[in-house]
């Protein structure tokens, strides 16, 4: 049987990006950032579409295309580790 995906409300998201509710909103708005399920009037984001949109644009560096880090190498970090961890 399989899981149900674990949904994270926009303040949840957000917090684990270390940014403010309304930019998500406007990201939306522009079809940036981490994909989303509108439920009613409820916007929802499924925490492995976060983490993979994160894994993404890890980069080693700034100049050029950039060397990207592997999730295993993100799931170390204390602050994500933690935000990985169900409920």
């Amino acid at each position: 049987m399989n899981a149900l995906p674990t949904l994270l409300r926009e303040s949840e998201v957000a917090q684990l990006l270390g940014m403010k509710n309304q930019t998500l909103q406007v990201w939306r708005t522009q079809g940036q950032g981490p994909s989303f399920l509108k439920i009613g009037r409820y916007v929802r984001y499924d925490r492995e579409t976060v983490m993979a949109w994160i894994n993404a644009r890890e980069r080693q560096h700034t100049g050029g295309r950039g060397d990207y880090v592997g999730r295993a190498e993100i799931a170390k970090r204390p602050c994500i580790r933690r935000q990985l961890q169900p409920a």
